[in-house]
């Protein structure tokens, strides 16, 4: 569950170079079915390595957010169930700042995912 302190904490972080995702899911079982979720999240990982790549960022930047997106989907692949007890999830990582938060959410959320650039 997250805190009015977390989401404090996550609008006082920053990362010197290197963006940082912010990920959201509808987990909502009322409205999408475990597999559509996979689907989802699959297709979400799929349109951000392709901001990432098309984006103006280094080559070594790319690699380590490639790793954030690597990370992310096998947190996905091995902690999203059917038995998943939330209706939304958000997921913030940034590795060069050693950030990688996940939240389960009591409200659905919209599916999306954001590369913010670093401030």
């Amino acid at each position: 569950m997250i805190t009015y302190l977390d989401v404090e904490d996550l609008l006082d972080f920053h990362s010197d170079t290197q963006p940082i995702i912010s990920f959201y899911l509808n987990t909502d079982r009322s409205r999408f079915t475990f597999d559509q979720q996979r689907v989802s999240f699959r297709n979400l990982l799929r349109e951000g390595r392709k901001i990432l790549e098309n984006g103006r960022w280094s080559p070594e930047e790319k690699a380590r957010v490639g790793g954030d997106f690597e990370k992310l989907e096998k947190y996905l692949n091995d902690e999203l169930d059917p038995g998943f007890a939330h209706r939304g999830l958000a997921i913030f990582s940034c590795s060069e700042a050693n950030l990688w938060r996940v939240f389960g959410l009591p409200r659905p959320v919209p599916s999306l995912l954001l590369l913010e650039p670093s401030s």
